[in-house]
């Protein structure tokens, strides 16, 4: 049951986090120099490749008059236009299911970076000694 839960709440953060702007954000010290310049392109390619996808999804959302269904995505019912309901239609499914599960491992491999980052700026926040020997004093240190 825990595992479950666990996945889901992968799941929905990497939904909330699917843009990639993070990763890119926290990865800076790993570009080639110029960093900053480089990491800048990285973003700008991210936002026109995210500004196609949404502007060609809702000219086909548009194209093929799709509303929101009570148990159906909008994007199942586009692909279910666009493909019909055979094999394309599953494998389009099945991609999205691979896309979501890789967008929110985002989070998880740009974690060390980040921790490194805030290390480096002596920022990182550190648990209490009471708290980090099980021991919770209630006194709010």
């Amino acid at each position: 049951m825990i595992g479950i839960l666990l996945l889901l709440k992968a799941f929905s953060s990497g939904c909330a986090a699917l843009t990639g702007v993070e990763a890119i954000a926290n990865a800076v010290p790993s570009f080639t120099t110029p960093r900053v310049v480089n990491a800048q392109r990285a973003e700008v390619a991210l936002g026109v490749l995210l500004a196609a996808m949404l502007i060609g999804l809702a000219v086909l959302i548009e194209k093929f008059s799709l509303a929101p269904v009570p148990g159906t995505t909008v994007l199942s019912q586009l692909t279910a236009a666009s493909l019909g309901d055979g094999v394309g239609y599953y494998v389009v499914q099945f991609a999205t299911v691979v896309l979501l599960a890789l967008a929110a491992n985002t989070s998880y491999g740009g974690l060390p970076t980040l921790m490194r980052i805030l290390a480096d700026d002596n920022v990182l926040p550190t648990a209490s000694p009471a708290r980090v020997h099980g021991r919770c004093t209630g006194t709010g240190s």
